[in-house]
């Protein structure tokens, strides 16, 4: 196919307000297909043609018209099908060198930068980590021989419901505390059972990122997003004890407790990625700049 056939096939499909996994979907077939169409690389067969004239509400010649000489129809198809038969010999030939590859990876180190704006760390996978003033920014690259990952259509419209209504709750609740610690402090503050709303009633405000590391959770259901409750608990924790029965040491142990629940939830975390991800769709790096993937939702 020619590229002047491949750029309409995606304009067409663009206008049409589908992505690639969509009219896949509805064609019964891959998205890796439909993506070696609007690359060039493949031609959609006479009955999948018809469906695209369909779909799109255009004619054949509308959606096959070229410019293009006979000579070059033929040329373009020998040099299309001498590329399949060369990438044919080069998967032969990678099959054969594989122990030899194998070899070379198990050489490659992690590459570890550090600049005015912080540490860098690439692993060998592609995984990077970025520690600056920013905090930790954690990319866990591309995956599947060097394609992007993103959740598919049902879950990221679930995660953009679940954003949209995490927004709100946080929001009411930013206005909710501050109201709440103002009226307690100047009703209750120095009166039985209350005496000290002022110095320790802040800790109200902790509500707001457990209730954002609870969507978080539900949004990606890792673990790891629920360690706020455990920060939470340990401060509470620590001013019953101190507060309340002078124990302030060695009531400072219960902050142990974050750590060894930051490492458990970590390793059922990656215990459970591929469960987590089964559903999730693979792109090209084109294909993720061309439909804006979040570097998130990686």
């Amino acid at each position: 196919m020619n590229i002047e056939i491949a750029n309409r096939l995606a304009e067409l499909r663009k206008k049409s307000g589908l992505s690639q996994e969509q009219l896949a979907e509805r064609l019964g077939l891959t998205r890796q297909a439909v993506s070696k169409w609007e690359r060039a690389e493949a031609s959609p067969d006479t009955d999948n043609l018809i469906c695209l004239a369909k779909l799109y509400n255009v004619s054949l010649d509308d959606l096959l018209n070229t410019e293009q000489s006979v000579d070059d129809i033929i040329e373009d198809k020998r040099l299309e099908q001498e590329g399949k038969e060369q990438e044919k010999q080069e998967e032969q030939a990678k099959e054969e060198a594989e122990p030899e590859e194998e070899t070379t990876q198990t050489k490659r180190k992690d590459h570890i930068h550090i600049d005015s704006s912080g540490i860098h760390i690439q692993s060998e996978d592609g995984e990077e980590v970025h520690l600056g003033s920013g905090g930790i920014h954690i990319h866990e690259g591309p995956d599947k021989d060097g394609l992007v990952r993103r959740p598919n259509e049902a879950e990221k419209r679930r995660r953009k419901i679940l954003g949209i209504v995490e927004g709100a709750v946080c929001g009411s609740l930013v206005f909710i505390c501050t109201v709440l610690y103002i009226t307690l402090g100047c009703l209750y503050d120095g009166v039985w059972p209350y005496p000290l709303v002022w110095p320790i009633g802040w800790v109200i405000y902790f509500s707001i990122p457990i209730v954002g590391g609870i969507f978080s959770f539900l949004k990606h259901w890792k673990l790891s997003d629920l360690t706020p409750i455990f920060v939470f608990g340990s401060v509470i924790a620590f001013l019953i004890m101190g507060m309340g029965y002078g124990w302030w040491h060695p009531g400072w142990i219960v902050f142990l407790s974050i750590p060894i629940w930051g490492i458990i939830a970590d390793t059922i975390d990656k215990a459970t990625h591929d469960f987590r991800h089964r559903n999730d769709v693979y792109l090209t790096v084109d294909e993720a700049v061309d439909e804006k993937v979040d570097p998130e939702d990686d």
